[in-house]
């Protein structure tokens, strides 16, 4: 057979969220040296069918319609950390609250019927209004609560289809932790990204313009972003970003970002954030394209989800890598991969913006290959020795693969 991977997308709405995660596979799988392909449905002729996580809308969560002992296996990466409240990313005291409430709830019904707006959406509506009630009891919006269901039946239908699989993916030992305790009779592999070499070109500005990306801008981000920006205009020499910033929770427009990146190119020695945009597929044509992309130092900037989270986001990290950006965190996190190609930054918005100013982000960025080089060098054995357990009778004993 093949040495071919295929990654199952029908399960997502389409490659919004999941896009980094389909990179990451084609590019690990390819220089182990499988080919990778993409399908809706999973496919018979291949070394297996790898899906990404996220099955909260699924009617009956059954991965094949028919399934034999000839069927290839499958393997689920999953991306959130698991809790013993039968969802996922329970980290505060809100979490848990609401975790513990949605058990007296149809939580896959009202998932499915919310989201896809079906004929039971007033029903499900209704039953979902006490959650909400007591989501704003403990000050959280109705989207965050709503994501929070979302999320609790997206862990209950990952139970129910675990007995299908082969096993599953997370890109860490923490996150494989967490899944040997929530889901211990499935064995869990660690697949580590390896990098794209990062594009050392000549960018027009010395000082960097940063921004955040993401799909969850919660509160805590949202008030980060806006006294960053506040303590940025009262540092810059005009007050260039009054109009261009972001506006409550609403991400800055495309035509505004290109206004930004022109009207301050020129300014030295100040540290540019530009707020909040959408993820990278959605930037402007001017920026988005690798060409361009690369006429500037852009810096995705990685902020907890609440005050107190514990967790680094590395496939954040890895997006920015792959697309040339420079990855920062604001404050230390637990978990991260790519340790030594991110740059931590204080966590206070003053403080922030003082040590971006201060940085030496053309000296960093020259180190950059040379560490990329290092992290391929280190993970590729660790994933080939993983594949040999994972697929065992697809291991092939020819030459490792070069990372390049």
């Amino acid at each position: 057979m093949a040495r071919l991977i295929n990654i199952v997308v029908g399960n997502h709405a389409g490659y919004r969220g999941i896009e980094d995660y389909v990179h990451y596979l084609n590019f690990t799988f390819n220089r182990l040296g499988y080919s990778v392909a993409e399908s809706i449905t999973p496919q018979q002729d291949v070394s297996a069918n790898i899906w990404i996580e996220e099955f909260s809308s699924f009617h009956v969560p059954t991965l094949h319609p028919t399934h034999n002992s000839d069927s290839p296996p499958d393997f689920v990466v999953c991306t959130e950390f698991p809790s013993r409240y039968r969802t996922f990313n329970v980290f505060d005291l809100r979490d848990r609250i609401i975790a513990l409430a949605a058990h007296i709830l149809p939580i896959r019904f009202i998932a499915r019927t919310i989201f896809y707006r079906t004929r039971f959406l007033s029903i499900s509506t209704i039953l979902a209004l006490p959650l909400v009630i007591l989501g704003y009891l403990v000050r959280l919006s109705e989207a965050d609560t709503i994501y929070r269901l979302q999320l609790a039946a997206r862990f209950i239908n990952l139970k129910r289809i675990s007995t299908q699989i082969t096993g599953i993916i997370v890109i860490n030992n923490v996150l494989k932790s967490y899944y040997e305790k929530q889901f211990p009779s499935v064995p869990v592999y660690v697949l580590t990204p390896l990098l794209p070499n990062f594009p050392l070109t000549e960018r027009s500005n010395a000082i960097p313009f940063c921004f955040f990306s993401g799909q969850s801008p919660t509160n805590f981000r949202k008030v980060w972003i806006r006294r960053v920006i506040s303590a940025q205009n009262r540092a810059l020499p005009i007050n260039i970003l009054g109009r261009y910033a972001l506006r409550d929770d609403k991400s800055t427009r495309k035509e505004d970002f290109v206004k930004v990146i022109n009207g301050i190119s020129q300014l030295k020695n100040v540290c540019t954030f530009l707020g909040s945009v959408s993820p990278n597929q959605d930037f402007p044509e001017g920026v988005s394209s690798s060409e361009q992309t690369n006429q500037y130092i852009l810096c995705e900037v990685y902020i907890g989800q609440t005050r107190n989270w514990p967790f680094a986001s590395p496939m954040r990290e890895y997006r920015a890598l792959r697309n040339g950006h420079i990855s920062i965190s604001a404050g230390h996190y637990f978990g991260g991969i790519f340790e030594a190609m991110v740059i931590v930054a204080p966590k206070g918005p003053h403080d922030f913006i003082k040590f971006i100013q201060k940085l030496d982000i053309e000296q960093f960025m020259k180190a950059l290959p040379d560490h990329i080089v290092a992290h391929n060098a280190h993970y590729l054995p660790l994933n080939q020795a993983e594949i040999e357990t994972l697929l065992p009778e697809h291991h092939s004993t020819q030459d490792k693969t070069k990372v390049g």
